[in-house]
């Protein structure tokens, strides 16, 4: 029977990274902000050696990494460091939210990726592998990040559920669309549709939506035809596309006394053009984007 060792260091020695090997070991009681520990503790790495000092300490020998075949190298240290050296992320300090929590959008080829790594699973290791059991990539990618990253804003990391300041990271995929081509030949009549009825589809070709579907209604023998099992080294890591800051509405409750009749309530444009020099809405709300430092384009609204 296929065991552990055998599992971790054979998606390793495919091109997996160490925390996508770990993810697709489909246990939940992986710590993963330290997989170094169940490494040895369960001895599944190869490149372990022992220190010479007496107690149990041991080093984890570093070897040149590819691209990860599953995650593109969203879970590697080449891609966190781009996020952390990107100028897109400066604008995540002008908050001074202390607390901040993170989202990632990834290329839809990875999607691809992970099918082509079940099919695979499912047919080498049976016996360990559970289908549809494996980590989700953007939850470990949470994890691998939110360290460095508050380091880095000098900000503590919340969950998204209780957090009001969010940052979200935009990766893509040079290779991103060559890949996705690879659908049309699984299900040509699904993307002759989406060819010639792009309105109907927003103009989007390779949606997520769209490739979850065609790969939940493809055979894997048809699959494996025309896409790569396991699939292929990347010629190149992900990078940086966008990172968006942004934060929850703030309400203001409060009473006011307007002397002039001549005072609109908000704003009146007619045409693309300002009728009245100001209003009850400008006024109070001048005043408010000068405390918190807001910019113009930031939207407000006054109710009675």
């Amino acid at each position: 029977m296929d065991s552990e060792f055998q599992f971790f260091n054979d998606l390793l020695s495919i091109g997996c990274c160490k925390l996508c090997a770990m993810r697709y070991l489909c246990k939940k009681s992986i710590d993963f902000n330290n997989v170094d520990e169940y490494l040895i503790e369960n001895d599944l790495y190869k490149d372990v050696t022992k220190t010479n000092n007496d107690d149990d300490d041991f080093v984890i020998k570093k070897v040149k990494t590819n691209p990860c075949v599953i995650c593109l190298g969203l879970l590697q240290q080449e891609s966190l460091s781009q996020i952390i050296q990107s100028d897109k992320l400066d604008k995540a300090k002008q908050y001074d939210s202390t607390v901040f929590t993170c989202s990632i959008s990834m290329p839809a080829s990875i999607l691809l990726r992970e099918h082509s790594m079940q099919i695979y699973l499912k047919n080498k290791f049976p016996n360990i592998y559970k289908e549809n059991g494996e980590i989700p990539l953007n939850r470990v990618w949470k994890i691998f990040v939110k360290h460095a990253l508050g380091k880095y804003l000098g900000k503590i990391f919340e969950n998204s559920d209780t957090c009001d300041f969010f940052i979200n990271v935009t990766m893509e995929y040079e290779q991103d669309i060559m890949e996705l081509n690879h659908l049309k030949k699984m299900q040509p009549k699904m993307y002759e549709e989406r060819s010639t009825q792009r309105r109907k589809y927003n103009g989007e070709l390779f949606s997520r939506k769209g490739v979850i579907t065609a790969l939940s209604i493809t055979e894997s023998e048809d699959f494996i035809k025309n896409y790569p099992v396991p699939p292929e080294i990347p010629p190149s890591f992900l990078f940086v596309k966008d990172i968006e800051c942004k934060h929850n509405s703030i309400f203001f409750a409060g009473r006011y006394t307007k002397y002039s009749r001549e005072l609109s309530q908000s704003p009146w444009v007619i045409d693309g053009v300002k009728t009245m020099e100001t209003s009850v809405q400008e006024i109070i709300f001048d005043s408010i984007k000068k405390v918190l430092g807001l910019v113009k384009t930031v939207r407000c609204y006054v109710t009675e």
